[in-house]
């Protein structure tokens, strides 16, 4: 499968150098010819370089739009209304017969009807309120893996800001009430020493070798890796848990899960539906299975993230699913 996409649209010398605000842009910056993929990573945070530098790995490049099977809208800003990128693109959508691919990330969780000519990656949003050509994106973060897994003890980690949700909030209160659980609660877990606050200077310096340290341990140091929604009905931990081999304890919201499909997410985690008793949940499952069952789920989950999630996994799953679509 071929794609187009108009790169005099797109100033590579503007796009975000956080790994936060770049999130599903992974599909995108793949396709740029390799002169333009290594100034893009040049120009990124440290953190943000080591999450994107697979993106090397793909070989594919954009075509002329004569060639190619589809075309795809460059990335929106997280800052950018949906309706307004739309908008930039309209010229395109009106003179096109061809199908087209529209990239919106924002914490925005509101439904919006596409027609079914396009295929819509977002993140947010709910999975019974959309159609099936709107499909979640998942944010790629950097590796930190380092093998560490957790013996068959009940523990489970969080690392994040309690604020910027009430269901979050919520949900973070009740936990706070068990032994098991060890979190770290901060804006964000990156920034660096002097500013570990949410502000513009943290997001784009990315986070402080303290703060890795610290944010690798506590997620190492459990076999449970809490996953609740953030501003918008998805978070950076539902990634992270898999990239670190945990297993995600999913506070499910309906949420718009990536690649769910092809992915065993029914036996690689716990989901308890909001509302719900998580602890009794939690308990049923952690006692139902044995030590070896979860060292291998661990496993498994680590596994998963090199197949489907990290960036360059992520782009030819997503080329897969368009060209089962689209062709």
């Amino acid at each position: 499968m071929k794609f187009h996409s108009d790169l005099s649209l797109l100033d590579v010398d503007k796009l975000p150098q956080n790994v936060y605000d770049l999130n599903s842009s992974y599909f995108y910056v793949s396709l740029l010819p390799r002169e333009l993929k290594l100034r893009f990573l040049s120009r990124l945070n440290p953190e943000a370089r080591r999450a994107f530098t697979p993106i090397l790995n793909v070989t594919d490049e954009f075509v002329s739009e004569d060639e190619c099977d589809c075309i795809i809208f460059p990335p929106c800003s997280p800052y950018m209304g949906f309706m307004e990128y739309m908008d930039n693109h309209s010229h395109t959508l009106s003179t096109t017969d061809k199908p087209v691919v529209a990239i919106y990330f924002s914490s925005d969780d509101s439904v919006y009807d596409v027609g079914h000519a396009i295929q819509l990656f977002r993140g947010g949003s709910y999975r019974s309120l959309n159609q099936d050509n709107v499909h979640g994106s998942l944010y790629v973060v950097a590796d930190y893996y380092r093998g560490v897994l957790s013996p068959k003890e009940l523990k489970v980690s969080f690392c994040g800001c309690s604020t910027n949700n009430n269901i979050r909030g919520e949900v973070l209160s009740v936990f706070e009430n068990y032994d098991y659980f060890n979190s770290i609660n901060r804006n964000m877990w990156g920034g660096d020493d002097r500013k570990d606050t949410a502000d513009r200077d943290s997001y784009t310096i990315g986070p402080s070798d303290n703060n890795k340290r610290e944010f690798v341990e506590n997620m190492e140091d459990s076999l449970y890796s809490l996953v609740v929604r953030g501003k918008s009905n998805a978070t950076y931990r539902f990634v992270e848990s898999f990239m670190m081999g945990k297993i995600p304890l999913l506070i499910e919201t309906d949420y718009m899960l990536p690649f769910d499909d092809i992915i065993p997410y029914e036996t690689n985690m716990v989901i308890v539906p909001y509302g719900e008793d998580y602890d009794k949940a939690l308990r049923e499952f952690h006692n139902s299975h044995t030590e070896e069952e979860l060292y291998n789920i661990q496993l498994e989950n680590r596994s998963i993230w090199e197949k489907y999630f990290r960036d360059d996994s992520a782009y030819y799953n997503v080329k897969s699913l368009l060209s089962k679509r689209m062709l």
